[in-house]
């Protein structure tokens, strides 16, 4: 599908458009009155900026501070027994620790760490917010003590087996050399903590050896022995590794109000689209005659004249002289002509439908206009108006159908059955109205539709002819209405199709010009009529 057909469905069905978008807003609307809104409680939140201490950006270690505080930190603040000791050391009621929410964030370095409280109000956010700093570092530093502790047993463990392999080494020394161990034992230590003592040459390598893992046992008994005193301490007086760099001013966290920008913009969104989609899936679905391209497909005839669209209410009447319809019929009529294909005859139908009527009086009388005496026959009682002269003329008098009924002395039908029998003779003259428009002679319908003579039609036409009649317009039924049509078709061998937009279907348009093939006619073309839409 292109986009001159969605534009063309738009223009035509503009109306189901506008609609549906006043339908959106309206729904948008009572959306907008009928949703229930709760204005949440207004919420307070406190930040508390931490130093730690972090390995720098090569990954290294900062040193002397245990392994544990440098990982787990987000497991460490927001641990269950955290947030219950920031609550406890805030004094928040039971009935109230819902609504203190604790965060935990850090920085690209992980060596500033952001705690927060939030609550229902400034005093208690600030509040939860130093308890929550304290208790973190409380966390840290039972962290940091659960680890000396169990640093404690580590070097207890480690003491009680390298003591006894330093008895199970000095005994087997002592065995070797019994006079060596003594002297080991009260030389006096060198600064770093090994024997000055000296063996003599050609101490056997056994005794040598025996003496060496003597040595390295001392050394790392006083190495465990330093690791215990260290942890001792820590146990007694641990450290959190934490300082407050910034504690930070209540700022208001309050959700706000659902914004009604996001359902306005569904709203619009959706009834736009319906705008598009509605109209065009009308046209798909609508398999009526719209287009000129369209009607001269289905009747397989040339499209004419193009008549612009006029109010219902004047359809039974002449168009008014220099309007667009009138300008538009008066090309139909020109056209006609110039195409040197204009029967002394010529029936207006349409497969369904009355438009004809003011599509054969028009096309009559602008045949009229442009110098041809014309004879316009209505078929049916409907037409009557035909008689009704009352279009402005140059000046400015109008004719009334009480006159002309008054000077109609026989009627189609009349003329027919007199024609069937022969007997027209000097008839003809009383059965044309005279009207005031040059040219243009009225042949009025019977009181009462009824059936055409077939034999009579022929002989009356013929007559007309003789009688000075350039060309003679019917002004026919229906053709898939009614079978006088085809009787109409059939005599005059010409049909002028009348097509009102919307009001014929693509499948009628071409019923009917396989039913006029079959009668032995031919199309002289197609007029489409613009109805409103």
């Amino acid at each position: 599908m292109e986009l001159a057909d969605v534009l063309k469905s738009l223009r035509l069905h503009w109306r189901v458009s506008v609609a549906i978008v006043l339908l959106a807003g309206l729904g948008f609307a009572l959306f907008l009155i009928t949703r229930k809104q709760v204005q949440p409680a207004d919420r307070y939140r406190v930040d508390v900026q931490i130093l730690v201490p972090a390995p720098d950006s090569k990954g290294v270690r900062p040193g002397g501070v245990p392994p544990s505080l440098l990982q787990g930190q987000l497991q460490q603040a927001l641990s269950r027994n955290t947030q219950n000791s920031a609550l406890d050391r805030a004094r928040i009621p039971q009935d109230k620790r819902h609504t203190i929410v604790f965060g935990f964030s850090t920085n690209a370095t992980f060596d500033i760490i952001t705690l927060s409280a939030t609550a229902n109000d400034r005093a208690t956010a600030s509040n939860a917010a130093r308890a929550f700093e304290a208790a973190y570092v409380a966390t840290r530093q039972t962290t940091v003590a659960n680890g000396a502790t169990s640093g404690l047993a580590s070097s207890e463990a480690a003491l009680d087996v390298l003591t006894t392999s330093l008895k199970t080494t000095e005994t087997q020394l002592d065995t070797a050399d019994p006079t060596l161990l003594p002297k080991l034992k009260s030389a006096a230590p060198n600064k770093d903590g090994s024997s000055s003592a000296v063996l003599p040459e050609g101490t056997p390598n056994n005794i040598v050896l025996l003496v060496a893992k003597r040595q390295a046992l001392l050394n790392q008994i006083t190495s465990v022995q330093r690791s215990y005193a260290n942890d001792v301490i820590i146990a007694l007086l641990p450290q959190g590794y934490a300082s407050i760099v910034q504690v930070n001013s209540p700022i208001q966290t309050t959700p706000k109000l659902p914004s009604p920008l996001v359902p306005a913009l569904v709203f619009v969104g959706i009834g736009l689209a319906l705008a598009v989609a509605v109209p065009v899936l009308m046209d798909r679905l609508d398999k009526s005659i719209r287009t000129p391209k369209t009607a001269g497909n289905a009747f397989d005839a040339t499209v004419l004249a193009s008549i612009p669209p006029t109010s219902r209410r004047f359809r039974r009447a002449l168009t008014v002289p220099g309007t667009a319809p009138d300008s538009a019929y008066r090309t139909l009529a020109a056209t006609s002509i110039a195409t040197d294909r204009l029967p002394q005859a010529i029936v207006v139908m349409s497969p369904t439908g009355i438009v004809q009527d003011t599509v054969a009086a028009n096309f009559a009388a602008a045949l009229a206009s442009l110098g041809l005496r014309v004879a316009l026959v209505a078929t049916d009682p409907r037409q009557s108006w035909f008689l009704d002269t009352r279009r402005e003329s140059g000046d400015g008098t109008n004719g009334s159908a009480a006159e002309h009924d008054a000077n109609a002395g026989l009627s189609f039908p009349e003329l027919l059955e007199l024609a069937h029998h022969g007997r027209l003779n000097g008839a003809l003259p009383r059965g044309l109205v005279k009207t005031r428009m040059n040219n243009l002679l009225v042949m009025p319908p019977g009181a009462e539709p009824g059936d055409f003579s077939l034999d009579g039609l022929r002989p009356l036409l013929e007559a007309l002819s003789a009688g000075g009649v350039d060309v003679t317009v019917i002004a026919g039924p229906a053709l898939l209405e009614d079978p006088n049509g085809t009787i109409l078709a059939w005599t005059t061998r010409c049909v002028l199709w009348a097509c009102e937009t919307g009001e014929v279907t693509e499948g009628e348009a071409k019923e009917a010009a396989a039913r006029l093939a079959l009668a032995g006619a031919a199309s002289f073309g197609v007029t489409m009529v613009n109805g409103k839409t």
